[in-house]
């Protein structure tokens, strides 16, 4: 009797947002499911621009994991990377998993200049003997899932449509930053998280709820430089977690945008500041769970 092989399905590609699209393509690997992705966005060596994520690293690595896939290889996107042919790349692939099916989304392209098509993807598979599957786009009310859409949306502050398109709320997951203890000293103590390569909304103060070890809590974030208390900052996301009376230094939490409460501002006195943010904290309770959750 002849031992069949083991299954093992690998898809590629930056994963960015491990959108509604994106988790189409994650259920169609069968067997042992693999998944290669980049540490940086391509666009930052093929065009010299920068992209704003959707998802921080750990994020992508945490959302990949709760798609069940069991094997993740990140590795950066470099010039000498973009310079490799289609067959050199998969070949390389292969030596480190032996994947007998190649998924892949409906516009992708693989090796220099894209010339990894469909039809070269086909002549490789028969050379390399794995199986090739192209999905579909995936609509969602006639229109494509896709990251470039998603961070349109997220930049213009339409959650509800970027929850559609992702699969779930939007949110920024991170380790907590130590930060000045500004915020202590008005009373409300501060989680800080790093926004520097992500997609944002606009600046301002937001009601949130905070994910911590699995339990959720409401909280009243500020996205910006917090102008009041700091000089020549850069953006930061500032969150204070009501009924959280600890320290979260160095936890990964995720901040779940809830609404838009009012724009940052300079406040004449830090007494100034202290009373918005109690206005701020009372509207925030009031609105509670975000309704199309």
């Amino acid at each position: 009797m002849v031992k069949k092989s083991k299954e093992i399905s690998l898809t590629l590609g930056n994963f960015d947002g491990v959108h509604l699209g994106h988790q189409k393509i994650l259920q169609e690997l069968k067997g042992q499911k693999s998944l290669f992705t980049f540490s940086n966005h391509p666009a930052e060596i093929l065009h010299q621009r920068a992209v704003p994520l959707l998802t921080t690293p750990s994020q992508k690595l945490h959302l990949l994991k709760q798609a069940g896939i069991e094997q993740i290889m990140v590795a950066p996107f470099t010039r000498k990377l973009s310079l490799q042919s289609a067959e050199t790349f998969l070949s390389s692939l292969k030596q480190r998993v032996p994947f007998t099916h190649l998924v892949l989304g409906h516009d992708a392209a693989v090796g220099h200049l894209r010339q990894g098509d469909r039809r070269e993807i086909d002549i490789l598979s028969r050379k390399m003997d794995f199986t090739p599957l192209f999905q579909d786009p995936l609509k969602i009310d006639g229109e494509v899932v896709s990251s470039t859409r998603i961070r349109g949306l997220i930049q213009k502050g339409d959650f509800e449509r970027a929850a559609l398109f992702l699969g779930r709320p939007y949110s920024i997951y991170g380790p907590v930053l130590p930060g000045a203890g500004k915020g202590k000293l008005l009373g409300f103590q501060t989680a800080n998280l790093s926004v520097e390569t992500l997609c944002l909304p606009p600046l301002g103060v937001y009601a949130v709820e905070v994910i911590r070890n699995g339990k959720l809590y409401l909280g009243v974030a500020n996205l910006g430089a917090a102008p009041t208390l700091h000089t020549n900052r850069t953006t930061q996301l500032e969150v204070h977690i009501l009924d959280a009376k600890e320290s979260l230094y160095a936890e990964e939490i995720e901040v779940i945008f809830k609404r838009f409460l009012r724009p940052e501002r300079r406040f004449s006195s830090p007494d100034g500041l202290k009373q918005q943010i109690s206005h701020d904290i009372a509207l925030a309770k009031k609105i509670g769970v975000i309704p199309f959750r």
